[in-house]
């Protein structure tokens, strides 16, 4: 978990860690009034080796496309990335854009 001045950040990844080249992840936000938001991060490589496999599994039109609602697309995946990404849409007023609003349960 990483902490930034009015949120923190979970990198939902699996036993095996974050591959930084060929992987994607599930990011939760939550900030300190309660509301959680998700998106998914994706490399470059990660979305080469899924629309390959959509190829041969009939997906997407064999692999002709490839989407996902709340993607966000790096270079590079690891925490210390992630969370430069998250503190960078803040501050320019596009994380609302980025993520999308899991729940908002207001703190008392």
């Amino acid at each position: 978990m990483v902490k930034g001045q009015h949120y923190k950040i979970t990198v939902h990844a699996g036993l095996e860690g974050l591959d930084p080249i060929t992987d994607n992840v599930d990011v939760e936000v939550v900030f300190d009034d309660g509301s959680h938001y998700m998106a998914t991060f994706f490399t470059l490589e990660n979305i080469q080796k899924i629309m390959e496999n959509y190829q041969q599994s009939g997906e997407c039109m064999k692999g002709s496309y490839f989407w996902a609602t709340d993607m966000i697309l790096v270079r590079r995946l690891s925490r210390e990335n992630i969370a430069k990404v998250v503190g960078d849409l803040i501050g320019k007023g596009e994380f609302e854009k980025a993520f999308s609003l899991a729940s908002s349960t207001p703190k008392e």
